[in-house]
């Protein structure tokens, strides 16, 4: 007999330091993240890539994390502390496109998600609507989760993504609401560039439009991404994104 409950969506909610965060949102997700991990490795194995190569290409970004965001990669250690995992295993999780599509063309598909805004003007209620539709992998409905993280100045994001990875889709206490769409593209695999987790994350942390949209024009990026960006006062903008 199928759980009902089996494919529901659990609110995973931390809050304080970086690192304090992380090993909360790894102690709560433990589970979860321990079969996406199970997940993947099934999926690179099937592409030839062993969990081994996939945790090297994940760690080749962590001096470049270490460097940009220490206070995300920070949270990341935490995580996997907190789930009682390798930091490796817990990067490969958030760099799977770049681990996926490294070689470019692939058997993996590359269509699904769909994403939606509508203007005050164009709605019944008269408020911005944003939407997504996420089409990944059918086993991921058992990994996913939704991450409520509260920071130490009052800020709060709301963010559906798989267990382990620091964020998705989502929106803020300020408004600002995140939708991302697979974009592949000649320029992927920049070495130089950060995992899009990271960018979508660091875009729910802002606290106006104008400043999301900067992260998503001046973050050096890794792989292509699609994203789309709005603002509950009226505003909207879609990005194709993609390294330089």
């Amino acid at each position: 007999m199928t759980n009902p409950n089996q494919n529901a969506l659990p609110l995973i909610d931390v809050s304080g330091a970086p690192d304090a965060r992380g090993r909360s949102y790894g102690e709560q997700a433990t589970d979860r993240i321990v079969l996406g991990i199970s997940n993947y490795k099934t999926t690179f194995s099937n592409l030839d890539i062993s969990w081994d190569e996939a945790c090297s290409i994940a760690s080749n970004f962590m001096p470049i994390l270490d460097r940009d965001e220490p206070e995300l990669l920070a949270e990341i250690q935490g995580i996997a502390s907190g789930a009682a995992v390798n930091i490796e295993e817990v990067l490969a999780l958030n760099c799977r496109t770049e681990i996926i599509y490294r070689n470019g063309d692939t058997t993996e598909p590359t269509d699904g998600c769909t994403g939606i805004i509508a203007l005050p003007c164009a709605t019944a209620s008269g408020h911005l609507l944003h939407g997504q539709n996420w089409d990944w992998r059918e086993e991921c409905a058992n990994t996913a989760v939704v991450l409520r993280i509260t920071y130490e100045n009052g800020h709060q994001i709301l963010t559906q993504t798989e267990a382990g990875i620091l964020a998705r889709c989502g929106l803020n206490s300020s408004g600002i609401g995140l939708t991302g769409n697979f974009l592949k593209c000649d320029r992927d695999n920049n070495p130089n560039g950060i995992p899009i987790p990271f960018v979508r994350r660091r875009i729910l942390e802002q606290r106006s439009y104008y400043c999301a949209m900067e992260v998503a024009l001046n973050t050096r990026k890794s792989f292509s991404t699609n994203l789309m960006i709005s603002d509950a006062e009226g505003e909207c903008i879609d990005f194709e994104a993609v390294p330089g």
